[in-house]
């Protein structure tokens, strides 16, 4: 099930405390509503702002199963997208299936340079067998997304044996200036991803000129504690980026002995920088362990999801979710 967390982002220079009035509660998407055997890394987009890709309404969405499992390899992990008339899903329609197999997961649609439209994902590695997962991307020119042409790009950020890297997934890639288009440098585009599936998990920033050439920069793990409460990683995978007043921020969780959806500062490189406020009290993770944010105007339109209990052979049901609205919280930049 993926819920819904509404918060406006109001203009305040003041860092307010969090008010909590008006709660409500519901989810907005549930496992019953698609044909994908599970709800995960829900990303959302106004269709305006992608006039390529083909659409009948107002909003799309791009999700993928979760730890898909119980079938054969070929058809192991999918690729999905909808349309619906709002945000909040309202008018849900499913379109349809991207790709399929190789245990294929976590969708993030970003824009690439010359027109092309670039998708990463994450996906098994046959040659280095089935362990290995990496971070692969396809581009496009655009049309009905499970209808389009895509081209192969290969695992674009590559393995470190030296690192003993084994998963470099879960990759959001971000412009470092998304005012100036224009921008043109070796660090046009900054991604931060995995690199291991076993502990301890290595997180690195990786930059790039263009969104298929990748190198790696730092590893990240110290800095998700920078400016964070004693005891407090941010989930730089999990969050979404804005900018105010020239300054960026990102939403998403803080976790340690409690787990809190929270807005930090970052500095001009998009690192952590300075823990602002909390937007909730703790969740535990049967509630938010999955997050993900989109931006319209003010408005930042929170998608989370807790963690999952598998109830058949392939198929995993969440936990029963909620949308949590909260009413006046003042901005912070």
């Amino acid at each position: 099930m993926i819920n819904l967390f509404i918060h406006t982002l109001g203009g305040s220079a003041a860092v307010a405390a969090p008010v909590q009035e008006d709660i409500t509660m519901y989810s907005v998407l549930r496992v019953s509503d698609v044909t994908s055997p599970s709800l995960y890394w829900l990303q959302a987009h106004k269709s305006y702002d992608w006039p390529e890709i083909t659409t009948t309404k107002p909003y799309f969405f791009l999700w993928s199963t979760d730890h898909h499992t119980g079938v054969p390899r070929n058809v192991l992990g999918q690729v999905w997208w909808g349309e619906a008339d709002a945000p909040d899903l309202t008018g849900f329609v499913e379109r349809g299936m991207l790709f399929i197999g190789e245990q294929i997961e976590t969708p993030w649609l970003a824009r690439g340079l010359n027109g092309l439209l670039h998708l990463y994902t994450h996906r098994e590695t046959p040659s280095f067998g089935t362990s290995f997962q990496q971070t692969k991307l396809y581009t496009t020119t655009g049309g009905i997304l499970h209808q389009a042409t895509w081209t192969d790009r290969g695992y674009v950020l590559g393995l470190v044996t030296a690192n003993q890297d084994n998963h470099t997934g879960y990759c959001r890639v971000w412009e470092k200036h998304p005012e100036n288009p224009a921008y043109a440098g070796p660090d046009k585009y900054i991604a931060h991803h995995l690199t291991k599936s076993i502990l301890p998990i290595a997180q690195y920033y990786s930059i790039s000129p263009d969104g298929i050439a990748w190198a790696r920069r730092e590893q990240s793990d110290a800095l998700l504690s920078v400016g964070m409460p004693s005891g407090y990683t941010f989930s730089m995978e999990q969050c979404g980026i804005f900018r105010r007043s020239g300054q960026n921020y990102a939403v998403g969780i803080r976790s340690g002995s409690t787990k809190h959806i929270c807005i930090i500062k970052l500095d001009a490189d998009l690192r952590p920088m300075e823990f602002v406020r909390d937007l909730t009290d703790h969740m535990s993770s049967d509630l938010l362990s999955i997050l993900n944010v989109y931006f319209e105007g003010t408005t930042a339109h929170i998608y989370f999801k807790g963690t999952t209990v598998p109830v058949s052979a392939g198929r995993f049901e969440p936990y029963n979710y909620k949308r949590v609205s909260l009413t006046n919280i003042q901005g912070s930049a």
